[in-house]
């Protein structure tokens, strides 16, 4: 238990007309309530601003500044892939691939009277989407459709005779192999934006929403399945999972 401090009290107790005995059982009295003040301060607890930040182990709040805003932002503004990691997405099959536009903004087109009017930067999008066998050899189209804010479309890597696979360069640690359906992706995506630079009313960055969304086609009762979506996927429009009004 400690002392409480009484002013008065030490006042006359430490004056020098006390006893010599008196004066020390007051400086004992007098540090044992410095001790009990100590024991107090230690004692207060954090406010909720102060409390553990989750994520962090030692409870320590984010630290954000210019080099490393993009950093901290990353992981709550980018998507999160989805794909199985063990899967050889440079090997032979059919893949329906969806690529939404940034923050799903209708970019282009838009519906007018239950018809679909592609502007400029939607057109170039078709466009473009038809060269990819012509840019990739080993690649080839299927069904696909441009909509206002994503494109729907089925892609094909074709099998090497020799390996199985699509012919591949060897790739280094930050690229993907260049006959992969990524790779394929991120050539479209790139064009796209690049070329859009040289339309009359050019689009602002950026087009495209970070990575994309695939389903491996395996059997060709999906493959019938995803067809059909595609080509009633206009019609639907105000259904569509990506519908923005």
């Amino acid at each position: 238990m400690y002392y409480k401090l009484n002013w008065d009290h030490l006042r006359t107790n430490l004056s020098e007309n006390r006893p010599k005995s008196c004066r020390s059982a007051c400086k004992s009295k007098l540090f044992c309530c410095w001790l009990g003040l100590l024991h107090q301060l230690c004692q207060i607890r954090p406010s909720v601003a102060d409390k553990p930040c989750r994520g962090d182990p030692l409870g320590r709040p984010p630290i954000v500044g210019p080099g490393n805003m993009q950093k901290h932002n990353r992981a709550f503004y980018n998507c999160r892939s989805v794909r199985p990691r063990d899967y050889d997405y440079t090997q032979a099959g059919l893949y329906f691939v969806t690529i939404c536009t940034f923050q799903k903004a209708c970019r282009f087109g838009e519906f007018r009277g239950g018809t679909l009017n592609h502007n400029e930067l939607g057109k170039l999008v078709q466009e473009i989407w038809l060269h990819i066998p012509v840019s990739r050899s080993n690649t080839t189209l299927d069904k696909f459709v441009v909509m206002p804010n994503h494109v729907h479309g089925i892609i094909g890597i074709l099998e090497n005779e020799n390996t199985g696979k699509c012919d591949t360069a060897t790739p280094s640690a930050k690229t993907l192999p260049s006959g992969s359906l990524g790779a394929t992706i991120g050539q479209f995506k790139s064009v796209v934006t690049k070329q859009s630079r040289a339309l009359p009313d050019p689009p602002k960055p950026p087009i495209w929403q970070r990575n994309y969304h695939e389903h491996i086609i395996r059997n060709e009762t999906t493959l019938n399945a995803i067809r059909k979506y595609i080509l009633e996927n206009p019609a639907h429009w105000t259904n569509d999972a990506l519908y923005v009004d």
